[in-house]
C-alpha cells in the first residue's frame, strides 16, 4: 500500500491539496485525518470530494500521543480497505518526524511503501514565524523531512516574500523540489521516499476550543466574529473552522493567517466550530456567538 504524508502549518492548505489529489487518484484511495480538535472538520469536507475511505483520529496528536493509534489505524486500512493508495493528514502542530517514524515501526514494514512527503507552506506565516521563533522549531522539522514543498498562496503576497520564503527554505533543505502555487494547484511528480528521516523531540502546544451551537448562526455573526478575530480580540488564535447552521442553510468558516471565508455547504451532521492557538477567550467567543 502506497502511503504519501501531506503536511503543514494550520491553514496552509493540506486540505485543499487533498481534495485536488483525491480527485485525480484512480483506483481505491483512502484518507487517514488526524486533527487538533476533539470533533472531526476535514473528513467532512472531503467526504464530498469523491467516494473514498475516510479514517479520522481526532482529538490528539499522531506525532506523539496518538502515535500507536496510527500505527493502529494503518493496519486497520490495509487490511480492511486495502487501497491502492493511503493519504495521510496531521494536525497542522504535528511534528512530520513522529509520524515517519511510526510509519517506520517493524510492523508495518511489509504493508507500507512511503512516497515522496509533501509539505505545504504559506510565504508570509512562514518568514513571520520562522524568524520569530515562534513556530521555528515546527518549520524545521516539516521542510527537513519534506521532498516536495509547495509554496501556495503566492497570490496573496508580493513576489519578493515569495522569493525570501523560498531562500529560507532551500537553506533549510537545499534538495527538495519547490513549487509555487494558488489554492495548491499542482501536477505532483510520483516516486517513493529515499530521504533519512530528520528527527526532532518537540511538540507544538496549542490550545482548542471546540464550540457548538444549539441555535443557529448568523453570516453577519460570523462576519463579526472573524473581524475582531484579525484584530487579536480574543487572543492568539491562528486558526478557526467550522461547519455551521444558519437557519437559511449550511457554510463552512475558514479563518488562518489574518484572512477568512464563508462559504455554502451541504447540510452537516452537526454545528461545530474549532478555534486553536494560544491563549483564546472563550467566554467572549461563545457570547459572540450566541448573539
Amino acid at each position: 500500500m502506497q502511503v504519501q504524508l501531506i503536511c503543514g502549518f494550520l491553514g496552509a492548505g493540506k486540505t485543499t491539496l487533498i481534495e485536488q489529489l483525491l480527485q485525480r487518484s484512480e483506483g481505491k484511495v483512502a484518507l487517514l485525518v488526524n486533527e487538533a480538535g476533539d470533533v472531526g472538520l476535514d473528513g467532512e469536507f472531503l467526504a464530498r470530494t469523491r467516494h473514498v475511505d475516510i479514517m479520522e483520529l481526532p482529538g490528539g496528536c499522531v506525532c506523539c500521543s496518538l502515535r500507536h493509534d496510527l500505527v493502529a489505524a494503518v493496519k486497520d486500512i490495509y487490511h480492511t480497505v486495502d487501497p491502492v493508495k493511503l493519504y495521510i493528514e496531521p494536525s497542522g502542530v504535528a511534528a512530520p518526524s513522529g509520524i515517519l517514524a511510526a510509519l517506520g515501526a517493524p510492523e508495518l514494514a511489509d504493508l507500507v511503501q512511503l512516497q515522496a512527503v509533501v509539505g505545504v507552506v504559506e510565504p508570509e506565516v512562514f518568514l513571520k514565524e520562522y524568524r520569530s521563533g515562534s513556530f521555528g522549531r515546527f518549520y524545521s522539522d516539516q521542510l527537513q523531512n519534506s521532498d516536495i514543498i509547495l509554496l501556495n498562496k503566492i497570490d496573496l503576497v508580493p513576489e519578493h516574500m515569495v522569493d525570501e520564503a523560498e531562500q529560507e527554505i532551500t537553506k533549510i533543505n537545499p534538495t527538495a523540489l519547490i513549487y509555487r502555487t494558488t489554492h495548491c494547484r499542482v501536477q505532483l511528480p510520483g516516486g517513493e521516499r529515499h530521504r533519512l528521516t530528520v528527527k526532532s523531540d518537540f511538540a507544538l502546544h496549542l490550545q482548542t476550543l471546540t464550540i457548538r451551537p444549539q441555535n443557529p448562526v448568523l453570516v453577519e455573526t460570523l462576519k463579526k466574529l472573524a473581524q475582531r478575530l484579525q484584530q487579536g480580540q480574543f487572543g492568539q488564535v491562528v486558526r478557526a473552522k467550522g461547519l455551521l447552521n444558519t437557519g437559511l442553510g449550511w457554510v463552512r468558516f475558514d479563518y488562518a493567517s489574518g484572512n477568512y471565508l464563508i462559504s455554502d455547504f451541504p447540510e452537516a451532521q452537526s454545528s461545530r466550530i474549532v478555534f486553536i492557538g494560544k491563549e483564546i477567550k472563550s467566554g467572549e467567543i461563545e457570547t459572540v456567538l450566541a448573539s
